[in-house]
């Protein structure tokens, strides 16, 4: 619990500095905190590759899936849906691989 928590912090702190400082980002730097306890709990035994990957594919069908039914709409300022959708998916895999790499270094220490 404590590997996924330390790792979704760092990842908060990530999305954070990425967003610029905007308050807007904190509520789903939130999501990344919540997931990597959550996952750890549930998955930490599998490693920390596993984890990230569930957490990616939750991440990713949390924000895809509703576009794809037609429930949700995304309006992306300044470029096109598709482009959007790009963008979110390789942030998203950037926010899961600093997860990993935290995970992986505060199992090291931790233990």
């Amino acid at each position: 619990m404590l590997k996924g928590l330390i790792a979704g912090l760092a990842v908060f702190v990530v999305n954070i500095v990425m967003s610029g400082f905007k308050l807007e980002s904190v509520g789903g730097g939130f999501l990344y905190i919540l997931l990597g306890v959550i996952l750890d709990l549930a998955l930490g035994r599998k490693g920390g590759l596993y984890v990230a990957a569930v957490g990616f594919a939750i991440t990713t069908s949390l924000f895809i899936l509703p576009l794809l039914l037609g429930i949700g709409k995304v309006v992306v300022v300044g470029m096109d849906l598709t482009t959007g959708l790009i963008l979110f998916t390789v942030a998203n895999a950037l926010y899961w691989a600093v997860f990993y790499g935290v995970y992986e270094l505060a199992g090291r220490y931790l233990h």
